[in-house]
């Protein structure tokens, strides 16, 4: 019996030696950092590599942007999820999944352009969407309060050409309204 007792505390003692040496390791894997490197393009191919996308940890609330060739390199641990971001592109998200190997990683792409920008862009005019771009960037919203970047979504409504059929564009300006917000300020927690 007291060598069945001792025979049976040796193997608890090494099942939990076994468990709590697996999850300091899965601790330390956590605090790891790596490099994540790359550069980005646009699909379509006439606008090559992308300057000023915003590459940003959101787990940790820290980024950079890429330089003129469109490359960047950002430091990430295990959990954490990188966003790319540009104001007239799909925003892509990076992480690494539970089966994949956590290690410098050299991830290169293209981003795609946004429906919503290119359809407003085909309405409105390239130069009017950026210029609506701009002045929504010029506004003082500190407050909070979005409602301040309402008149300048109305008078780019109204700026829809008169042999266009009918068209709303109140929600996709909207909706570039707050993506460029969000953009800009990502882009200034950086700066």
């Amino acid at each position: 019996m007291k060598n069945s007792l001792q025979f049976i505390s040796t193997i608890l003692f090494f099942i939990f030696l076994g468990a709590t040496s697996g999850y300091g390791q899965n601790d330390a894997s956590e605090k790891q950092l790596i490099s994540l490197t790359g550069k980005i393009n646009c699909v379509n191919p006439i606008n090559g590599s992308l300057s000023a996308v915003v590459v940003y940890n959101l787990s940790k609330e820290h980024g950079t942007m890429t330089d003129s060739e469109g490359a960047y390199a950002i430091q990430m641990s295990k959990n954490d999820t990188i966003m790319f971001s540009t104001a007239e592109h799909k925003e892509v998200l990076f992480y690494f999944k539970d089966d994949d190997k956590f290690e410098d990683r050299r991830f290169t792409f293209h981003m795609e352009t946004d429906d919503v920008w290119l359809s407003t862009a085909e309405i409105l005019g390239s130069s009017n969407l950026n210029q609506f771009k701009k002045e929504i960037l010029e506004l003082d919203v500190s407050s909070g309060n979005m409602s301040i970047d309402m008149p300048v979504v109305d008078k780019y409504i109204k700026m829809t050409p008169l042999n266009a059929p009918e068209i709303d564009l109140e929600g996709p300006l909207t909706y570039l309204n707050r993506k460029f917000r969000r953009h800009n300020t990502l882009k200034n927690k950086i700066q």
